[in-house]
């Protein structure tokens, strides 16, 4: 039994999950969720504060009974880079020099400066086209160390939305094909829309649920915190959705 560690660190709240596969179904073990007492504290390369996180988050996993090390963990928001390029017809084996000079062109300091991997996607209307994703070095090792120091071994470390899209795809029956996701957390949105031939496109929006805070607690004279609880009234709750149906049109006429 292959037993796997999901790992989910957001700005308001850490959630971890223990399952393993089994005949073709995934199976959860173990699952918790906690509300984030050092929203970045992970990933802000401040060591203080790394130290009080790790902490919380050792102390955490021994509450939940989980004993794996070996954990799957997603990144997202501030500082993840995703940027898509074509290439032309060319060898498997030129594929990596070409995204080396493309990263050159595309990131300050190039490939010393971030931690990286790329796909080639399927191709569509005759095109290639490379996702390259990446994470300047000093925050993902930051974030490494950080989760060494919970007492966890961090052997995989995925973007946010691909996982989410890859998530969907596999546990979903849906035979529709094209299918768009919008996940909104408090500090920043991710989009990911995967093509029924294998094409995925995902974005990082910084635009979140604490950004309707703001502008409901100006619009009603409210605190913050008022706002939040008057968001998750069921009137506004329809209202809300209906925004987020203008922001998704707004975004694809933009991009």
């Amino acid at each position: 039994m292959n037993v796997c560690l999901g790992l989910d660190i957001e700005s308001h709240y850490i959630k971890i999950v223990e399952g393993y596969a089994k005949k073709g179904k995934f199976f959860v073990k173990t699952a918790g969720i906690i509300h984030n007492p050092l929203p970045r504290g992970h990933i802000n390369l401040n060591e203080n504060s790394q130290k009080q996180f790790s902490v919380f988050l050792k102390e955490f996993l021994r509450k939940i009974s989980i004993k794996r090390k070996e954990t799957v963990c997603g990144i997202s928001g501030n500082g993840l880079i995703i940027h898509y390029f074509d290439i032309p017809d060319i060898p498997s084996e030129e594929i990596e020099s070409t995204v080396e000079l493309e990263v050159l062109q595309v990131i300050p300091g190039g490939v010393e400066k971030i931690e990286y991997d790329y796909t080639v996607l399927p191709s569509v209307q005759g095109k290639r086209t490379v996702m390259l994703v990446g994470l300047p070095k000093p925050k993902c090792d930051f974030f490494v160390n950080t989760l060494l120091l919970s007492g966890l071994r961090p052997v995989i470390m995925d973007i946010g939305g691909l996982a989410l899209a890859n998530c969907y795809r596999t546990l979903s029956n849906n035979s529709y094909g094209d299918v768009a996701i919008i996940d909104v957390g408090a500090s920043h949105t991710v989009l990911a829309i995967t093509e029924k031939n294998g094409f995925v496109f995902v974005r990082d929006i910084d635009f979140g649920g604490d950004n309707v805070n703001i502008e409901i607690s100006k619009l009603k004279k409210i605190s913050v915190s008022e706002a939040e609880q008057f968001k998750k009234t069921l009137v506004f709750g329809m209202r809300l959705r209906k925004f987020y149906g203008i922001l998704w049109v707004i975004f694809c006429r933009k991009y």
